[in-house]
């Protein structure tokens, strides 16, 4: 099923991708963002390479790797730092 979010930069699709394909290094969505960095030789700037990455950083997020604690929650309780839930709601909701 496809959504559509509005963000302040336009609308956008919202594409499903297989928690296996991901896991095994494989992007499956119509568009991925390239991968430049002056630490990549030009010649390794590909497309493929680009999704490989990409598919690598989704896949240590599911594994939980940008899991973190509430310290900063603790250090600056003044703050009130946005939640992704929160972001996303703000902005999907009543969009799909």
């Amino acid at each position: 099923m496809k959504r559509i979010l509005t963000l302040r930069t336009g609308p956008f699709e919202v594409e499903k991708v297989s928690k296996n394909d991901i896991l095994s290094g494989k992007l499956t969505t119509s568009w991925a963002p390239e991968i430049s960095h002056p630490s990549i030789p030009p010649e390794q700037r590909t497309p493929e390479f680009s999704r490989i990455i990409t598919a690598s950083f989704i896949a240590t997020s599911l594994q939980g790797a940008w899991v973190v604690s509430d310290e900063w929650n603790k250090l600056l309780p003044q703050l009130k730092l946005t939640t992704i839930e929160e972001f996303l709601h703000k902005y999907w909701d009543g969009k799909a």
